[in-house]
């Protein structure tokens, strides 16, 4: 496999990807997008997938990719079209997103009564397990503890903050003990919180402005020249 293909691929792919998905231009900006798999390379790509045996997996069709940028847009754009979990990629992100809102609110308030690690790890379980083979066995025990249906995997992580939210012990414990039989996703865990805290720094995950443009420039200055007339 060649150097840092598997990067390099990832940032081919990620502005196809973000659009086929629904997902808005703001979040994880491909500049940051880029500047994280850079950092992170290859070989911590494959150290992170390797508890879940997706190692093995990526290295094989690694091997098979090509440099050409105009076949990786094709394949990417095949890919995208014809995978089925392309459309639960948006609700996921998006009940995650409101999920850790609303669960770093209750911490910094001193209100978050459950173990904020444990809610960490579930939440990035849950958040992944939808998207590989290996996650249909703890989705479906989760969702019986939760007396949901694994098949809608944002609910599940809607379900679970509400209780972490509302401190429900009986509920996060209960799922907590589902993820603590299947050790091949606290492994998982584990290899992503190494390398999350060796991580050079953090990457910007929401773009705060658009990219600077014309008409952006020219909004800004008529905004700017307006101001001092203002006298109402």
């Amino acid at each position: 496999m060649s150097e840092q293909r598997i990067t390099k691929w990832l940032e081919n792919g990620y502005p196809m990807f973000k659009e086929h998905s629904g997902l808005p231009a703001y979040l994880l900006p491909e500049r940051s997008f880029s500047s994280f798999v850079d950092q992170l390379g290859d070989n911590r790509i494959l150290e992170i997938s390797r508890p879940l045996n997706l190692d093995i997996e990526i290295s094989s069709h690694a091997e098979k990719l090509t440099e050409a940028d105009e076949l990786q847009n094709k394949v990417w754009h095949e890919a995208c079209l014809h995978w089925p979990l392309l459309v639960i990629v948006e609700p996921v992100i998006y009940s995650l997103l409101d999920a850790c809102d609303r669960i770093v609110s209750q911490f910094d308030r001193g209100k978050l009564e459950v173990d904020p690690v444990i809610v960490c790890r579930n939440l990035m379980i849950l958040a992944f397990a939808p998207f590989v083979p290996q996650g249909r066995p703890i989705l479906e025990e989760i969702a019986a503890v939760l007396d949901s249906n694994h098949t809608y995997p944002a609910e599940l992580i809607t379900q679970f903050a509400d209780a972490a939210v509302r401190g429900d012990f009986v509920a996060v414990t209960r799922v907590n003990d589902c993820i603590s039989n299947h050790q091949q996703w606290i492994a998982w865990f584990g290899e992503l919180q190494k390398q999350a805290i060796s991580f050079p720094h953090n990457p910007r995950l929401i773009a705060i402005t658009p990219p600077l443009s014309d008409g952006i420039a020219d909004v800004l200055a008529t905004m700017i020249k307006e101001g001092p007339n203002d006298r109402s």
